[in-house]
Parts: C-alpha cells; sequence; structure tokens
C-alpha cells in the first residue's frame, strides 16, 4: 500500500510541475505577444502584426491543454484543500492569460487598419506604457511561480501606474480629435489599443490577487479591509505609489517591512528612485551606517538627534540633490527663478507672471530639455487630484510665453507635436 501511495504523491507532483510549466509557457507567449504587437504597430510591420494573430492560436491551445490536465488531475489524485485551491486558481489563471494574448491580436488586427504614416506622435508614450504592462503580466506570473504573495500584492499596487497612462493617453488623443478632424481616426485606433493596454494591466492584477488567496487562503480585498499600521512598510510603499514625495524620512525600525527593505523597494522603483532618503535609527554602528547607505540612502541620523539637527540635515541633503527644493535660485540659460522670494529675472529685468506660470516654469525649469504632456503638466503643477481640464494647460503655456520671452529674447518654451512641451535646452538665448 506504501508504494501506491508513493506513487500516487509521485504522479501527482510531476502532474502539478507539468501545469505549471504550461502556465509559464502560455504566460511567455502571451508577454511576447504584446511585445511583437506593439513593435509592429511602431514600425507598422504587417508581417509581424500577421505573426502575432497567428500565435495566437497556440496560446489558445496550451489553455484546452491546462484545463485538461487540471481536470484530469482532479479526479485521479484527488488532491488536498491547499493543492486544489491551487488548480482551480490555474484554471481561472489560463483564462486570464488567455484573454491577455486576446488582447495582443486585436492590437496585431488594429495595425492594418491604420494609416502607416503615423501623423500622430503618442505612440512612443503607448510603447512606454506597452512595457509596464509586460512587466506586470511577468511579475504576476512569476508571484505564481514562486508562490510569492508580496510580489503579488506589488502588481496590484503598480497597476495605478498603468491607469495614469491609460488617463493621460486618452486625454492627449482626444485633444487632437478636437484640434484638427484629420486626426479622429488615427486617434480613435490608437484610443483602442490604449484600452486593450489598459484591460491587460487589469488581468495581471486578476492574476495577482489568485496568487494572493492561493498563498495566505486570503481575499486580498480582505487584507485592504483590515488594520494596517500607519506606519507600516507595506503602506509607506503605497503612499509613494500614489504620490511621489520630495523627500522620505525613513525609520529603519517600521513595522510589517523594515526600513532597509523599503528604502531597497524605493530606490528600484523608477518612480522613487531619486527621491531623496534619510534613515533615522537607534543602530549607530559603522557597519549599519555603511550597510543603509549602501542600500540607497542619502544620509543616516542617529537616535536620538535634536529637531535642529535633522532640520539641518533635511535641508542638506535638498541642496545638494534637490536643490530647488530647498531654496537654491535656479538658473537657466539667461534666466533665474528665486522660489523663495517667487522672483524671475531674464536677461537682468524682472519678470511679473501669475502664481500658476510662476509654477509651470519652476517645473520646466528642474527638468530643462525635458517633454511633458498636457497631462503630466497638470498632475505635477495643479497636481494629481485636480479637475482642470487639459486645455487649461495651453492657455497657462501661452501666459507664460508672453511673460518670459521679453523683446529680443528668443522663446525658450519649445511645443512639441502630439507630444507636448519642454524648456527648450537646444537654443541660445
Amino acid at each position: 500500500m506504501a508504494v501506491v501511495n508513493d506513487h500516487t504523491v509521485k504522479a501527482f507532483d510531476e502532474d502539478i510541475n507539468r501545469l505549471r510549466g504550461l502556465i509559464s509557457e502560455m504566460g511567455g507567449r502571451a508577454e511576447q505577444a504584446l511585445l511583437q504587437a506593439m513593435t509592429a504597430l511602431s514600425k507598422g510591420d504587417l508581417a509581424l502584426a500577421a505573426q502575432v494573430v497567428e500565435g495566437d492560436k497556440k496560446i489558445d491551445a496550451l489553455e484546452a491543454e491546462v484545463e485538461q490536465l487540471t481536470v484530469q488531475t482532479i479526479a485521479l489524485r484527488a488532491p488536498m484543500a491547499d493543492d486544489l485551491r491551487e488548480m482551480i486558481a490555474a484554471l481561472k489563471i489560463v483564462s486570464v492569460v488567455e484573454r491577455i494574448g486576446d488582447y495582443a491580436k486585436n492590437i496585431a488586427k488594429r495595425v492594418a487598419l491604420m494609416d502607416q504614416t503615423r501623423s500622430i506622435e503618442s505612440i512612443p508614450v503607448l510603447m512606454s506604457m506597452s512595457a509596464i504592462v509586460a512587466e506586470l503580466i511577468h511579475d504576476a506570473l512569476d508571484s505564481f511561480a514562486a508562490r510569492d504573495a508580496d510580489l503579488a500584492v506589488r502588481v496590484t499596487v503598480r497597476d495605478k501606474n498603468v491607469d495614469d497612462f491609460y488617463n493621460s493617453i486618452f486625454r492627449t488623443l482626444v485633444t487632437f480629435m478636437m484640434e484638427n478632424p484629420k486626426y479622429i481616426t488615427e486617434s480613435a485606433h490608437l484610443l483602442f489599443v490604449a484600452k486593450n493596454l489598459e484591460r491587460m494591466g487589469d488581468h495581471a492584477t486578476n492574476i495577482a490577487e489568485m496568487v494572493y488567496y492561493v498563498v495566505t487562503g486570503e481575499r486580498m480585498e480582505e487584507r485592504e479591509r483590515g488594520e494596517t499600521p500607519e506606519d507600516s512598510g507595506e503602506q509607506a510603499l503605497v503612499l509613494v505609489e500614489e504620490r511621489v514625495p520630495d523627500i522620505v524620512l525613513l525609520d529603519w525600525m517600521i513595522e510589517s517591512l523594515p526600513g532597509i527593505e523599503v528604502c531597497r523597494r524605493l530606490r528600484r522603483n523608477p518612480k522613487s528612485a531619486n527621491v531623496p532618503i534619510i534613515m533615522l535609527t537607534a543602530r549607530g554602528e559603522e557597519e549599519d551606517r555603511i550597510r543603509g547607505l549602501e542600500t540607497g540612502a542619502d544620509d543616516y541620523v542617529t537616535k536620538p538627534f535634536s529637531p535642529r539637527e535633522l532640520v539641518a540635515r533635511v535641508s542638506a541633503v535638498l541642496r545638494r540633490l534637490r536643490p530647488a527644493l530647498a531654496g537654491e535660485i535656479l538658473a537657466y540659460a539667461d534666466i533665474e527663478l528665486d522660489s523663495v522670494a517667487h522672483k524671475v529675472v531674464r536677461s537682468g529685468q524682472v519678470v511679473s507672471m501669475g502664481p500658476t506660470e510662476f509654477r509651470l516654469l519652476r517645473h520646466f525649469m528642474e527638468h530643462p530639455g525635458r517633454v511633458f504632456s498636457r497631462g503630466q503638466l497638470l498632475d505635477s503643477v495643479w497636481g494629481q487630484d485636480s479637475d482642470i481640464e487639459l486645455r487649461t494647460v495651453d492657455v497657462h503655456i501661452r501666459r507664460l510665453r508672453k511673460a518670459i520671452n521679453l523683446p529680443g529674447t528668443a522663446d525658450i518654451i519649445r511645443t512639441v507635436r502630439s507630444a507636448g512641451y519642454a524648456l527648450d535646452a537646444g537654443k541660445s538665448v
């Protein structure tokens, strides 16, 4: 009897490993289909688009194979509760992955319908959005393979980045359609692509939520309703995803996640990679200080400390890393901006402008040469919770130009068609 049981256990383990392998292959194909579809879109490559459409058949075949294997294993092996939960989740996951493949196929089909001249320059933004979506899909499937509940949680948090991209692209493309009817058809196609990408991000979140349930036995919404300490490491990471701070004061000994791990994750996140971090800790040993700094902290304050010392450390870090936030004067070409005195001087002449134009100019001077879309400017200058219309940005850009472009000076605000605005680092003034 023992031999039979051993054989049954071994056969079940083989079925589980095969099941995981099929899901991994299916996910890899879906992720590749997404990247190929977007490449076909950006290059107008009809052959590559056709390859994506044809390749979707293999994804469908893998889904059928997983379903057959799962049902067969449940019927023959009578798995225990935990294993049964994983197998039911696997059925749901392959259904979701199949839908992701369908969305990639839909994007590929759209390539043949679009005008290959590509008059609208929103495709690079869509490519950035698709890269984030592909990473979410990859991490969601990795969380299933590794039974990693923490990674699953991070996938659900990062899905907000996809939603932000979609909202920005939607506003931009609607503006194009309003400005010129000739853009309506192409904008509609790109809106379709953006919506498909947004739905893929949602499906990656669905996979992550299933993984969390398999690993913990709890629904993720139950976790979100639970009591999470306001000073926990996980809460800090969530807050940074919602709104990137100017500086982070990070206690080493916080609940849920150690401060050193929070620091490491903040540095890995592109949104917070350059945010100044000051570690606060009672660990005064040299080895601990070195560990904190090597992890990514910009300064290290040992407890106990006085409020004056902390303020001085904050000011020093901001002066070194983010001078605009520390009250320093920003300079670009012949323009100087004093954030404290709220004063702008160009070519020796004081320039008068409204508070919104001042914030716009300061934002541009903090990032000279970088192009910002209207949506990004709304988020950065007016705030992410603002209900201001997208066209309002154009009004204030015109006012800023009128104020800053004095007689005899060049227009230093560059309009990038279909993309946004930038402080033109390439122009001489």
